[in-house]
């Protein structure tokens, strides 16, 4: 599979769309996603693209997962959730990192798998229909290559990961619970002063001590109050800097 998004990348689809009738003469098939913005465009250029041979031309896929599962290699970018996908999954693959995103985070992301083995990196500036054809081309016919890419990708992937973060998420729960029974009724209160948190209160009881904290502390202050108080007396402290946690 060749796909560069959801939304497609002008760049791998050029690269794809000057060598097509190479890749209708190899003896594998090629899935290539176009994303929906470039499809028109890129069929008009192909002559009788439904007919031809060992070249599907798609739009999107909605159901990747399943296209995930059976395939030998996919090219395309580097965002950290589909590499998560496909090192899960041990896909063997060819990264192209965008090189138009935030601290070009894509390259590192792509570089945390292929220095390792378990893909081939392609940047974008060395990218051309031939050099991309001979990498697929390389990777197609070489089922030891894959198979090394495959157990490294999986070695590198945390396929539980969901598992994980559901297990994270009910400790967190459990130390929420722990926290309201032994703390219901408490305030705690601090202020800023000179770059140092500093403790004011702890207190036990009702609205009535917030007031007093109220009275004696600095505009500053920054109060967590529980919910049963209503953060009413709180926000005589400041209203800007009052806190409520969940009952």
């Amino acid at each position: 599979m060749i796909s560069g998004g959801s939304r497609g990348a002008e760049p791998i689809n050029e690269a794809v769309l000057s060598m097509i009738k190479k890749y209708e003469e190899a003896d594998y098939e090629v899935v290539f996603v176009t994303g929906n913005k470039h499809y028109e465009t890129i069929k008009n250029q192909i002559e009788n693209v439904e007919q031809l041979k060992n070249v599907h031309v798609l739009p999107f896929i909605n159901n990747m997962p399943q296209y995930l599962v059976n395939m030998d290699l996919f090219v395309g970018r580097s965002g950290a959730t589909f590499l998560a996908e496909v090192t899960a999954l041990g896909v063997p693959c060819i990264l192209i990192p965008s090189p138009y995103v935030t601290a070009n985070h894509q390259e590192y992301n792509a570089r945390s798998l292929t220095d390792h083995g378990g893909g081939v990196l392609l940047l974008e500036k060395e990218l051309t229909g031939e050099r991309l054809y001979q990498e697929i081309d390389r990777i197609m016919k070489d089922c030891q290559l894959r198979l090394n890419m495959q157990n490294t990708s999986k070695q590198l992937g945390i396929p539980d990961a969901a598992h994980r973060l559901i297990n994270v998420m009910n400790e967190i729960i459990e130390e929420i619970q722990k926290l309201k029974e032994e703390r219901n009724a408490v305030i705690l209160a601090h202020y800023y002063v000179d770059g140092v948190i500093q403790d004011i209160a702890d207190y036990l009881g009702d609205s009535y001590y917030l007031s007093k904290i109220a009275v004696s502390c600095p505009q500053d202050v920054i109060v967590f109050a529980g919910v049963e108080f209503m953060g009413e007396s709180a926000k005589l402290l400041n209203p800007n800097k009052t806190v409520l946690m969940p009952d």
